[in-house]
C-alpha cells in the first residue's frame, strides 16, 4: 500500500480492512486512486468502495475455503491472501504480470458485477444463478442439486 504511486485495488473482507483503513485513508489524502470491493463491513469505506452485498459473504467464502484477499499497486504488484478459521492462512506478494492482472481483472469484475445486481436487483441475480445449473456451480463451486 505504501508503495504504490498512481492506485490501489482492494477485495477486502472485514476483519482486514479495519486493518488498512488508517493507510488507506493517508494514501486517499496523498491522492492514490483507491477501488475497493469490500465483504462486510458496511460502515467502513475504502476509497471507492463497493461493498460486495449481493449475495450473502458466506457463499464466497465456502467456496474460496477462506476469505481471498487482494491488494494490488500501480498495475505493478498484488498481495493475494487467504484467511480462513480451518486451514492455515496464505500469502503471495508478486509483481509477476500475469498475476497482477488478473487479480486486478478480478477486482474489476466484482465491482462491476455488483453495479450490475444493484441496477436489475438481487432477487432476480439470485434467481438467475439458482435455477441455472452451470451458474450454480460458477458461483458456489458446487453442483447443481
Amino acid at each position: 500500500i505504501d508503495k504504490a504511486e498512481e492506485e490501489i485495488w482492494l477485495s477486502i473482507w472485514e476483519p482486514q480492512a479495519s486493518s488498512v483503513k488508517g493507510t488507506i485513508d493517508r494514501r486517499i489524502n496523498e491522492e492514490i486512486h483507491v477501488f475497493s470491493i469490500l465483504f462486510g463491513a458496511p460502515e467502513i469505506q475504502l476509497g471507492v468502495t463497493t461493498h460486495h452485498n449481493y449475495m450473502a459473504p458466506e457463499v464466497a467464502e465456502e467456496r474460496m475455503n477462506g476469505r481471498l484477499t487482494i491488494v494490488a499497486r500501480d498495475n505493478e504488484e498484488v498481495l493475494i491472501a487467504n484467511f480462513s478459521p480451518h486451514t492455515p492462512a496464505w500469502a503471495i506478494k508478486t509483481e509477476d504480470p500475469a498475476l497482477v492482472l488478473i487479480a486486478m481483472e478480478y477486482i474489476r469484475h466484482d465491482i462491476m458485477f455488483s453495479e450490475l445486481v444493484k441496477e436489475f436487483g438481487p432477487e432476480k441475480t439470485e434467481a438467475l444463478w439458482k435455477n441455472d445449473p452451470n451458474l450454480f456451480h460458477v458461483v458456489t463451486g458446487k453442483r447443481f442439486k
